[in-house]
């Protein structure tokens, strides 16, 4: 039967020969391969005895240090880091229910006017209106022919309508032959009463011995109410 060292054998055997040889050095090695795998507890080692280079870089892991002390060694949140790009748009979802009914809309604009349709039937006649005012009445035409020479060669003739009517239109009327006679005024006229004014000069014998032309003028005069 192999025997296999213990720490309590070694530490006993250590007491003894301490014992035997009074202050005399004990030459004794303790080495790892004297203890036992797995027998050397917290109580074996004195406070501080270990040190930093006592342990293996690497080997120190969370489990092996307190929730205080991994509170301890954390350090203060750092700041948010920059905004990641945008991934891609995901698959589209099942339409969801039909959500309640909007307010009305404002009205839109008019739109274009449509077609003319067909015309209907006639209606029957109205009632008769009301008789209107008096319109004209008592028109008459009144004709005057130049009262100058007939060889004059300007002439001009202004007729004045009677009291209580009006001048409607008006015109002139000659006889000229050949010769060339030019028309200036054929309007209304109202200095002295209301009436029409015509005249005429003679612009170009055009061949003619004589200026003599004749030359008349006339206006439609009316009540006008």
């Amino acid at each position: 039967m192999k025997l296999r060292a213990t720490y309590a054998n070694v530490a006993a055997t250590a007491a003894l020969v301490l014992s035997l040889s009074g202050t005399a050095y004990a030459a004794i090695v303790v080495t790892s391969a004297n203890i036992k795998d797995g027998t050397i507890q917290s109580v074996d080692v004195a406070d501080g005895a270990l040190l930093g280079r006592d342990v293996r870089d690497g080997t120190i892991t969370r489990s092996d240090i307190s929730d205080l002390t991994e509170a301890a060694l954390r350090g203060q949140v750092g700041p948010a880091g920059p905004e990641g790009p945008t991934g891609p748009a995901g698959p589209t979802g099942p339409a969801g229910p039909i959500g309640p009914e909007g307010p009305t809309g404002p009205e839109g604009p008019t739109g274009l006017t449509g077609p003319r349709g067909f015309t209907g039937a006639t209606g029957p006649a109205g009632p008769q209106g009301a008789p209107g005012t008096n319109g004209v009445s008592g028109w008459e035409v009144i004709r005057q022919p130049y009262a100058g020479s007939v060889s004059d060669f300007n002439k001009e003739v202004i007729m004045y309508c009677p009291a209580g009517k009006k001048p409607l239109s008006g015109g002139y009327d000659m006889s000229t032959g050949s010769r060339v006679v030019t028309v200036d005024q054929n309007h209304y006229y109202s200095l002295g009463g209301e009436g029409w004014i015509v005249s005429a000069r003679l612009t170009n014998l055009n061949g003619n011995a004589t200026a003599d032309y004749n030359f008349a003028g006339w206006v439609v005069c009316a009540a006008v109410q």
